[in-house]
C-alpha cells in the first residue's frame, strides 16, 4: 500500500483479507494456538516460520496493528508494548548499554525524566537534557562518541501550567495550525477553579492541597494552587475539573463557593522572595545551595547525592554541576531558591552572587 495516502493506510493498512475472510479486522481473544505438529511449533520459536505460539507474545489481532503502524510510519516494522513508558525504555535499550549515554528534550513527560535522570543511571546510561531554546550547536556540542540517539520532538510541543510563571506544568501539543494562544482557548487542556470563602478563615497552600488529595484527587491532575484573601485560584486538568465543580466545596472546616474562571483571568500573587548575598568559590550546586538555605557544605552535597535537589525542575545528582544565572533550584524539605544574578568578583577573588529564597 506504498503508493496510498495516509488516511486510507490508516483504515486499511495492516490486514488483508481473503476470499470469504471478515472484512473488519477480528478481536482474536484466544491465548493460545493449535498446530499439526511439534515440528511447525519449533519453527516458530526459531523465528524460522510466520505466525504465534501464545499471546503473551503475539496475536494475529496486535500483528495486524503493527504492520498498520509500520506501513503508516515508512518503516520495516513495528512492536506494541503494554505502556508509553515500556515504549521509551525498549526503544533506548535496544540501542544503548552501560557507559553510553543519550540526549533528550527537558519539556518530556515527568515520568519519562524520571525513568531517564534515576532508573537509566542505575543501567549505567547517562542522560543529557537539552531544553527546548537551546541551539542545534549547542545541543551538538552535548554529544560525544558514546552518544546513541537524540530523544523528543520540540515542534508543536509546549510546557503549560495554565500561566507563563507557573511551577507545574504539563506537555502539550499543539498541531501546525495552532499557535501557543491556543493554550487558553476554552477547551485548553488546564482548567483554573476560584475558590471563595469567608475573609477571616486564614487558609493556606497545604490547606487545599491535603482537601484535594483527601477527595482522592491524584497529585498529578493539580498544578499551581495560588491562594489569596478569601480565595484562591488553583489550576487542574480539564478532565477532573466537572467533578471538582461538583463535588469539591470545602478544606477543613472552611466552606467555599467553587466556579471555572478563564485562564487570562487567573489571580496570581506575587511570591515573596528573601534576598541573600553572598560570595562563592564557584557557582557549584552544592555550593549555591550551601549559600542559599544557609547550610553547610556537606550537608549540601549529601541532598544533592540523595536525589533530593533538581535545577529547573529536572532532577541533578552532580554536586559540581554550574549553576547559572536565572536557574531555580528546588530541594525536597528546604524549599526553593533562584540563583538570581552574578555580579563579578571580589578583590579576593570569589564569585559575588544575589541569591533569592522562596519564603
Amino acid at each position: 500500500m506504498s503508493n496510498y495516502k495516509l488516511d486510507t493506510i490508516c483504515v486499511q493498512g495492516g490486514y488483508k483479507p481473503e476470499n470469504g475472510e471478515a472484512r473488519t479486522l477480528p478481536i482474536y481473544q484466544s491465548t493460545t494456538y493449535k498446530y499439526d505438529s511439534a515440528d511447525h511449533l519449533g519453527d516458530l520459536f526459531d523465528l524460522k516460520a510466520d505466525g504465534h505460539m501464545y499471546s503473551r507474545i503475539s496475536n494475529p489481532t496486535l500483528a495486524c496493528v503493527e504492520a498498520k503502524i509500520a506501513e503508516m510510519e515508512g518503516g520495516v516494522g513495528a512492536m506494541l508494548v503494554s505502556s508509553g513508558q515500556a515504549a521509551n525504555l525498549t526503544a533506548v535499550l535496544n540501542i544503548t548499554s552501560a557507559g553510553q549515554n543519550i540526549i533528550s528534550l527537558a519539556s518530556i513527560y515527568g515520568g519519562t525524566v524520571n525513568l531517564f535522570a534515576v532508573t537509566l543511571k542505575k543501567m549505567g546510561i547517562e542522560v543529557r537534557f537539552a531544553t527546548p531554546d537551546m541551539t542545534d550547536a549547542e545541543i551538538e556540542a552535548m554529544m560525544d562518541e558514546n552518544t546513541r540517539l537524540l530523544f523528543g520532538e520540540p515542534e508543536g510541543l509546549y510546557r503549560f501550567g495554565g500561566y507563563s510563571e507557573s511551577e507545574r506544568q504539563m506537555l502539550v501539543f499543539l498541531p501546525e495550525y495552532l499557535d501557543e494562544e491556543a493554550l487558553f482557548y476554552e477547551d485548553s487542556p488546564v482548567a483554573c477553579l476560584r475558590a471563595v470563602y469567608y475573609e477571616g478563615d486564614s487558609l493556606t497552600h497545604r490547606d487545599f492541597l491535603g482537601a484535594l488529595m483527601g477527595a482522592g484527587v491524584a497529585r498529578e491532575t493539580v498544578g499551581d494552587i495560588c491562594v489569596g484573601k478569601g480565595s484562591c485560584d488553583f489550576f487542574v486538568t480539564r478532565e477532573i475539573a466537572p467533578w471538582l465543580l461538583q463535588n469539591f466545596y470545602s478544606a477543613g472546616r472552611t466552606k467555599f463557593r467553587l466556579s471555572e474562571i478563564p485562564l487570562t483571568e487567573a489571580s496570581i500573587p506575587e511570591p515573596e522572595i528573601r534576598e541573600i548575598k553572598d560570595t562563592l568559590a564557584s557557582c557549584r550546586l552544592d555550593a549555591v545551595i550551601s549559600a542559599g538555605f544557609r547550610i553547610g557544605r556537606s550537608l549540601a552535597s549529601d541532598y544533592v547525592n540523595a536525589g533530593k535537589a533538581a535545577i529547573d525542575g529536572l532532577p541533578c545528582e552532580k554536586t559540581d554541576k554550574t549553576v547559572s544565572e536565572g536557574m531555580k533550584i528546588s530541594v525536597r524539605g528546604l524549599g526553593k531558591i533562584q540563583l538570581h544574578s552574578v555580579n563579578g568578583q571580589t578583590k579576593k577573588g570569589r564569585i559575588s552572587v544575589l541569591i533569592h529564597r522562596y519564603v
